[in-house]
């Protein structure tokens, strides 16, 4: 079965529309900044902002909105509800010990761009994918010296040989951003763990489609 997270819950609002609409999960983007965790609305470079981005980020200039801490935003999720953490800062290790309270409660995945805070995650217990937005070379001993349980790559580099080598030696494989009916149906029949969309009622009526 595939898990299906819900994009960028950077919001009580988004979380519930994204849970409402069927995801199994939630990937909140988050940073780390006087020993807290808070949700980003920081665009990543190279991408568009979302719309709800945009009028978070103009909401929060005028001191409306946010940003929230990850532990309200999470608070009011059912105990054992799947959450991707996308890290979009350093790590100070204040932070590192609540990611690891909030790990004893949900199923958490905590993804990162710099591969050596991998280690560090992964002493305190803590499930880590290396997000990858290029095709990955030498990727099992990559994940082998960060202890990582697996990655969270862009879409376009997913195949079948990559998901099988990291099956094959018992690595997680989560995508993103799935956001349409075909691309769905290619996720299923790639196999992957977790799939990342901003619809998830389009993905899972996609899922629910192929198994008929």
């Amino acid at each position: 079965m595939i898990t299906v997270i819900g994009h960028r819950a950077n919001t009580p609002r988004w979380i519930k529309r994204l849970i409402s609409e069927g995801a199994h999960g939630v990937e909140i983007d988050f940073y780390c900044r006087n020993g807290m965790l808070y949700a980003s609305h920081l665009s990543v470079i190279g991408r568009a902002r979302l719309l709800r981005e945009r009028i978070a980020a103009l909401l929060t200039s005028l001191h409306i909105l946010g940003p929230y801490p990850v532990e309200e935003l999470v608070a009011a999720l059912p105990p054992r509800t799947p959450l991707m953490l996308d890290l979009k800062s350093g790590l100070e290790p204040s932070c590192i010990d609540r990611l690891y309270k909030i790990g004893r409660r949900y199923p958490t995945y905590i993804s990162v761009r710099d591969y050596s805070l991998s280690p560090l995650l992964a002493e305190k217990g803590l499930y880590v994918l290396l997000s990858m937005d290029h095709r990955p070379i030498g990727i099992l001993d990559e994940l082998r010296v960060t202890s990582a349980v697996g990655v969270s790559v862009n879409k376009k580099y997913a195949d079948e040989r990559l998901v099988k080598l990291l099956h094959d030696n018992n690595y997680v494989v989560a995508i993103w951003t799935i956001n349409s009916f075909d691309e769905a149906v290619q996720a299923k029949k790639l196999g992957v763990d977790m799939v990342v969309t901003d619809y998830p009622r389009l993905v899972n009526k996609a899922l629910e489609e192929l198994q008929r």
